[in-house]
């Protein structure tokens, strides 16, 4: 989110719905209190229900991926440069 791009209403929708009957869902678990406080009252805490993308990318992978990166950055410096008259 940005201040430009702030949040919106309707993204709480799916809370509101479930806020009277509090199921455990694809998006609401419980967490036990006792795994907040070991955790420092840190509530940043991983879905359960949500499968990490574990995907190990070769060097040729990698290099394609900072080549199209840099050629972005590059355009997007061109494009800049060029508005600004230089």
């Amino acid at each position: 989110y940005s201040k430009t791009k702030t949040i919106r209403r309707e993204e709480f929708q799916p809370i509101e719905v479930w806020w009277n009957d509090r199921t455990e869902s694809e998006i609401c678990w419980k967490v036990n209190i006792h795994t907040i406080q070991e955790r420092g009252h840190d509530l940043d805490i991983k879905n359960p229900h949500r499968q990490e993308e574990n995907h190990e990318y070769t060097s040729r992978e990698i290099i394609e991926l900072l080549e199209k990166s840099f050629a972005k950055s590059n355009a997007l410096l061109q494009k800049l440069n060029a508005e600004m008259g230089r």
